[in-house]
C-alpha cells in the first residue's frame, strides 16, 4: 500500500489502521497562526502579511487549481491569492513546518513545478513581493517563492486546508 494508497484510505475513513511512522503521515497538527521570524535560505527581509489558520491537520490539505488552469490557461499569482481568501489557503507556517519534514509531503506533489502558499506574502532581499512555495528537485525538496505578478499554469498548485 503506498501513501497515497493510505491517505485516500484515511480520509474515507475505510477502516484503516494507522500506526507508527504511518501515523505522523496521517494525523500531524501545525500551528499556522503564529508567523515565524526565521525562514529558510535567508532571501526573505520581512512578512508583508498573514493569514492565520489556525491547528491544522497536514492529512487535511488540498490542493487547488484554478478554472483558468485546468482550462489551458495562466492566472497571476495575486489573484490567486485573492480568490483564495475563503478556502483557508495554505500559510508560510505550514509551508515551513513541510519543508523541514519532507516525510508529511504527499508524493503525488512531487509531479508539480511548484505548490505556492497563498495565506502569506513575504518580502525577498531583491524588493518583490512573494507567496512561499516548495518544489521538488534533484531529489529534494526546496522553499522558495513565486512572486506575485508571475503566472501560474496548470503545472503549479495551490495548497488549502480542506478542514
Amino acid at each position: 500500500m503506498t501513501l497515497t494508497d493510505l491517505r485516500k484510505a484515511y480520509e474515507a475513513k475505510e477502516g484503516v489502521i494507522i500506526m507508527d511512522a504511518v501515523a505522523t503521515v496521517a494525523s500531524v497538527m501545525v500551528n499556522c497562526d503564529t508567523p515565524p521570524t526565521e525562514f529558510p535560505g535567508g532571501w526573505v527581509k520581512k512578512m508583508l502579511s498573514h493569514q492565520p489558520m489556525g491547528q491544522v491537520d497536514v492529512a487535511s490539505l488540498k490542493l487547488y487549481q484554478s478554472e483558468e488552469q485546468r482550462t489551458g490557461g495562466t492566472i497571476r499569482v495575486d489573484k490567486l491569492s485573492e480568490r483564495l481568501q475563503e478556502k483557508k489557503p495554505g500559510n508560510v507556517c505550514m509551508a515551513i513546518h513541510l519543508y523541514r519534514n519532507p516525510h508529511l509531503i504527499p508524493e503525488e506533489w512531487k509531479q508539480y513545478y511548484g505548490v505556492v502558499f497563498t495565506g502569506s506574502t513575504l518580502l525577498a532581499d531583491d524588493g518583490f513581493s512573494y507567496v512561499p512555495c516548495l518544489y521538488w528537485g534533484v531529489g529534494a525538496w526546496y522553499f522558495g517563492g513565486f512572486r506575485l505578478d508571475r503566472e501560474l499554469d496548470a503545472g503549479s498548485r495551490a495548497v488549502c486546508s480542506g478542514e
